[in-house]
């Protein structure tokens, strides 16, 4: 379905975990038809906060999802921001782990543009920035 939306250049949105690299090829192609692909990630600090966010989910009549499953998906889609970050013009990381939203850092492509040190995500994402060259200033 994504595929033809590329095909027939149309707008579109997915949402996905990251926890597997499924998306990067589609994401490749939607470069080459010249797409811009904006990447927004909503990180919370720990699979703690995912598994409490689950359970109230369940409660309220969703579905629930095995702990293994959320810890082991949670490292994965950490693992894999990078790859997505890659693909992307434009990225940005949220700390959803707070009433208030922060944006916790963002970029484009490779490059780091903003670092906010108030943010509380994991270590590997301030790892992962950290390591980004910045953006060139215009």
């Amino acid at each position: 379905m994504t595929y033809d939306l590329i095909v027939q250049r149309k707008t579109f949105t997915i949402e996905t975990t990251f926890a597997v690299k499924l998306h990067l090829r589609m994401l490749a192609l939607a470069r080459e038809a010249e797409f811009k692909i904006t990447l927004l990630y909503f990180s919370l600090l720990s699979p703690e906060l995912y598994l409490a966010r689950i359970a109230r989910r369940e409660s309220e009549g969703e579905h629930d999802v095995a702990e293994a499953d959320v810890r082991r998906s949670c490292d994965r889609s950490l693992v894999n921001l990078s790859a997505y970050a890659a693909q992307s013009d434009i990225w940005r990381v949220f700390d959803v782990s707070r009433k208030i939203v922060l944006v916790a850092a963002e970029g484009f492509a490779n490059r780091a543009a903003n670092v906010n040190t108030e943010a509380a995500v994991p270590l590997i994402v301030v790892h992962w920035v950290s390591q980004l060259p910045p953006c060139r200033e215009s």
